[in-house]
């Protein structure tokens, strides 16, 4: 049987290459997959506080909607009237509507 002169043959090495290759891989995937995560939760933290809003005369829910955040209108009307339990846009003055925002 012939005796290694050295230690190591280049096979080993490039097995070890791969290996560390891999390795970093995964870190990199396990380092992107945190900062999606953390990311998600900062944006999912934000607090919602609720307001109540006096209808004024002339008020319409699209203004209302509009000026409460910077969201599309019209999902904010529905968030409103399922809120306020309202079936039409109908609204009286003095009426008093729950609004929810978000705080940044």
């Amino acid at each position: 049987m012939k005796k290694r002169k050295y230690k190591y043959y280049i096979a080993d090495y490039k097995k070890f290459e791969e290996n560390i290759l891999k390795t970093f891989l995964i870190i990199f995937i396990f380092v992107l997959i945190f900062i999606d995560f953390k990311f998600s939760i900062e944006k999912n933290t934000r607090k919602i506080i609720t307001e109540e809003y006096i209808v004024q005369n002339g008020d319409t829910l699209w203004q209302i909607a509009k000026s409460v955040d910077n969201i599309d209108p019209r999902k904010k009307i529905e968030e409103i009237k399922k809120d306020n339990n309202l079936k039409k846009s109908n609204l009286e003055v003095g009426q008093v509507l729950k609004i929810k925002k978000l705080l940044n």
